[in-house]
């Protein structure tokens, strides 16, 4: 989640260990091995200017999801929901409003 601050910014509530936990974790798993079992849409939305996702690795991955699309947000880095709130939200509300329809499990 987020802390509100002064002046309507916003910070992450999680601790420092615990994010450095999570870049500990992230070569555990093969994460990217296992996309294609992905069956729910996905919108991968990465900002124009971050280091961390850039749009060229976001369409690779996104070719190996069944069902993914790709935007992406002009002028925001890797924390474009801190950065520009309204502009990731309408993203989302884009995606979510003409979004495929979801698939039904397999039985």
């Amino acid at each position: 989640g987020f802390d509100r601050l002064p002046g309507g910014s916003v910070r992450l509530k999680c601790p420092p260990e615990h994010e450095a936990r999570i870049y500990e974790m992230a070569t555990a798993h093969d994460c990217f091995g296992r996309l294609g079992e992905v069956r729910c849409p996905v919108l991968l939305a990465c900002g124009g200017v971050s280091e961390a996702c850039l749009p060229g690795p976001a369409r690779e991955i996104a070719a190996r999801l069944p069902r993914a699309s790709t935007e992406e947000l002009p002028g925001l880095g890797h924390l474009g929901p801190l950065e520009d709130p309204a502009t990731v939200a309408a993203s989302i509300a884009r995606y979510v409003g003409t979004g495929p329809p979801a698939e039904a499990p397999p039985a």
